[in-house]
């Protein structure tokens, strides 16, 4: 017998073997034929490997697919949070502005002379408390030497105009002096500016020796120059302090209007008008 011969012969019993095994396990039975056991032993660590690693694959692409979703959830909701955030502070933003509109509303209703309400538009950082623009001017008929007030107290007045613009010398400028009174006594002083090396203070002296000035005292315009009406608050005084050589004592003055937050002032019309 030739080898093809053979390879033909084990062929055939090869196939009488699978015929068997299939005659064997063929229909619903209760035990496994011995050809059925060999196989599922042989194939069972295979099966259970390929199962593991099927697992281990499943669970690892599970956890990538969750990593990615969970990143694009907390970059949404990072998003919403900044949103939130800044639709608050716009809505507080809104609430001050609008509180402070509303003040200025009722020192129009309040005064008696003619008011034109102005936002602040530029301050120089290097002249802070010395002067401000405002985005009013000429054809609002505004004029130099008018004064400019919030419903708290006194800012200044108009040193220069143009047809839309404004500039403003604030009341602690050095170059500033105002006629006052303090309110306790009535008694006149006239209250200086001190520029930035005053850090928002103002100094009050006494016209004479016998005018008795104490820390705590309220000071108001006085009425007697051609800017401000009278009895607009102008500050508080914090200290006193004696002169030399017997001059008289002076007063360090603490102004009511916040200048370092300035957003709107009125500029009050000339004393033509409110007299």
């Amino acid at each position: 017998m030739g080898p093809k011969q053979w390879r033909w012969a084990a062929l055939a019993l090869v196939s009488l073997i699978i015929a068997g095994v299939i005659s064997l396990t063929i229909g619903q039975r209760d035990s496994l034929s011995w050809p059925e056991v060999a196989l599922r032993e042989a194939l069972a660590p295979l099966q259970s490997g390929v199962s593991r690693a099927y697992r281990i694959f499943s669970d690892g692409l599970s956890f990538v697919v969750n990593l990615g979703n969970l990143a694009r959830e907390n970059e949404e909701l990072r998003k919403e949070v900044e949103q939130l955030r800044a639709e608050r502070m716009a809505l507080l933003e809104a609430q001050r502005e609008n509180e402070g509109l509303r003040q200025m509303l009722q020192l129009v209703r309040d005064t008696r002379t003619k008011v034109v309400v102005a936002e602040v538009i530029a301050r120089a950082p290097n002249a802070w408390f010395n002067t401000l623009t405002i985005g009013k001017g000429a054809v609002h008929g505004l004029k130099k030497g008018m004064a400019v007030v919030t419903p708290e107290g006194v800012v200044g007045h108009i040193r220069s105009v143009t047809n839309r613009t404004a500039e403003v010398l604030l009341i602690l400028d050095q170059r500033s002096a105002l006629g006052a009174r303090i309110h306790r006594t009535g008694e006149v002083v006239l209250v200086e500016g001190l520029g930035g090396a005053g850090e928002g203070r103002a100094l009050v002296k006494p016209l004479s020796r016998e005018i008795d000035i104490r820390p705590g005292d309220l000071i108001v315009t006085s009425g007697l120059s051609e800017i401000y009406p009278k009895g607009l608050t102008v500050g508080v005084v914090e200290e006193i302090f004696e002169g030399n050589y017997g001059l008289s004592s002076y007063g360090v003055l603490k102004p009511v209007v916040d200048f370092g937050r300035l957003e709107w002032v009125a500029v009050l019309s000339s004393r033509s008008e409110w007299q």
